[in-house]
């Protein structure tokens, strides 16, 4: 089952979440697959004119890599259809206005390429007269310099692609485009996912260079690459097996946002009510503007115009201070003690998705503001956490300092209802939680929150054990006043 039921819908903009909220009454898919799947859209729409500037030379589009792996029969092809379904209209929709201007571009060509003939054949007779050169190498000059452009196609969305061809259409087409599956299988099972460096490069906005011996070299200069993949869990086992140990080793799962969601099978009930789409066609109508924006302006073919957005001093200090977190709960005991290459993206994730509800929203300026990257920070820790209960293995550290959590806060409800400051340890034992009831577990649990200054072991007698409290800690706990808890363990 995982966290399903805690998938932080409440975080992303509302025009998303009320997009999400209507694909499921309508789908019955899971939420968190078509949260991934509308995440991935938000991040197409305007990684090709937004990038993130976390501090000071720390930078990075706002590229995402989303992996939802579902069973068959959830839906998947259809939930996709309906996230995409902008894109797919904006490249049909650009196609044709792409046919008219290759026909001129061809037209344009030839002449240039007759004038180009012409000044060639001038520039040879006058070599052979002994003739001077100097203006007809200036007339060639420019003549190349004015050489017509091919125009760019708006190519968003690769599926079922080879990495040359991936790499010739962002040097060809638009830089910015999608990897895209609704059945994954093709993609773990294809060239692409066997590069997985490739992938990791359009992450981060890195350059990428083709170096061919029979035919021109190129490069594409700052490509933004978005995954939006859905695999079958059989599908993605085999890659696992064959290639796994390799891909999680060169960091292509660490910037994954991934998810397992439970099926819905069984529970998809029809009724007789027609449905009404009027949200997805709000998400679908914002997802337009964001494109048509970035083609009027050119920032498909260049990152020239790119718009930098930056935290504001208050968002910046909370983004630093959870960064800080993420390092503490790599130790032993913490969320990340056996994923921490998982935990080396995870604050810049955080960032990408600020940057991306920013711009997707509309919000005002440049500046992220604090609510956006408390949404952000919640969306991401959802998708580490899944991270983790799929992909790293049980930590008995962590399960024990999990006991000392629970006895935590069942003290803080006993603070609560009966204001105590002493509890005996043998009532925990009576009455404590049933996990607790173990002799060996409770002394664990009672260390470390003493290590924790959370309470002082006393003894009344030679035998009976008193939990004297931390007054200074409980009270604003139950009060509501701080929040309770170990951070390395969030």
């Amino acid at each position: 089952m995982g966290n399903d039921f805690n998938y932080p819908l409440f975080a992303f903009p509302e025009v998303a979440r009320a997009a999400i909220t209507e694909i499921q009454s309508e789908t019955k898919a899971p939420f968190p697959m078509i949260g991934s799947s509308v995440l991935a859209a938000m991040a197409l729409a305007v990684q090709a004119q937004y990038r993130i500037k976390r501090r000071e030379g720390l930078e990075s589009p706002c590229s995402l890599s989303v992996v939802s792996i579902c069973a068959s029969g959830e839906r998947k092809t259809t939930v996709d259809k309906k996230t995409l379904k902008a894109f797919r209209e904006a490249e049909a929709r650009h196609g044709q206005i792409y046919e008219a201007q290759l026909a001129e571009y061809r037209a344009t060509k030839q002449v240039w390429g007759s004038k180009r003939r012409i000044l060639l054949r001038k520039f040879e007779k006058a070599i052979e007269l002994e003739e001077s050169t100097e203006q007809l190498q200036i007339a060639i000059q420019n003549h190349e310099l004015a050489e017509p452009a091919k125009p760019r196609r708006l190519r968003l969305l690769y599926n079922d692609a080879t990495s040359a061809a991936l790499l010739h259409g962002l040097h060809e087409n638009t830089r910015s485009a999608a990897l895209t599956e609704d059945e994954g299988a093709r993609f773990f099972g294809g060239q692409i996912a066997e590069d997985a460096s490739l992938v990791n490069k359009g992450w981060d906005g890195s350059r990428l260079t083709v170096d061919r011996r029979s035919t021109e070299s190129f490069s594409v200069e700052s490509p933004r690459i978005t995954l939006n993949l859905m695999v079958q869990p059989s599908a993605f086992e085999k890659y696992m097996e064959k290639k796994g140990e390799e891909a999680r080793g060169v960091g292509f799962f660490a910037r994954w946002l991934v998810c397992c969601p439970a099926s819905t099978q069984g529970t998809r009930f029809q009724d007789e009510s027609i449905p009404v789409l009027t949200e997805q066609t709000k998400f679908n109508d914002r997802v337009r503007e964001l494109l048509e924006m970035q083609v009027a302006n050119g920032a498909m073919g260049s990152a020239r115009s790119e718009t930098f957005l930056t935290f504001s001093a208050e968002a910046e200090r909370e983004w630093i201070f959870v960064a800080n977190q993420i390092e503490d709960a790599i130790r032993p005991g913490g969320l990340f003690c056996v994923a921490s290459d998982y935990a080396s993206k995870v604050a810049e994730n955080i960032a990408r998705i600020a940057g991306v509800i920013h711009a997707f929203s509309g919000s005002d300026g440049t500046q992220i503001q604090i609510e956006t990257l408390r949404s952000a920070t919640a969306i991401a820790e959802w998708y580490a956490k899944e991270f983790v209960r799929l992909f790293a293995p049980a930590d008995p550290l962590r399960a024990l300092v999990h006991d000392a959590i629970l006895l935590e806060n069942w003290i803080v409800k006993i603070v609560q209802a009966r204001n105590w400051r002493y509890i005996e340890k043998n009532f925990i034992l009576q009455y404590g939680p049933s996990q607790l009831r173990s002799k060996n577990r409770l002394d664990w649990a009672i260390n470390h929150l003493a290590q924790h200054q959370r309470l002082i072991v006393a003894f009344a007698g030679k035998r009976k054990q008193i939990l004297d409290l931390n007054p200074s800690y409980f009270i604003p706990v139950a009060q509501g006043q701080i929040p309770f808890g170990f951070p390395a363990l969030c």
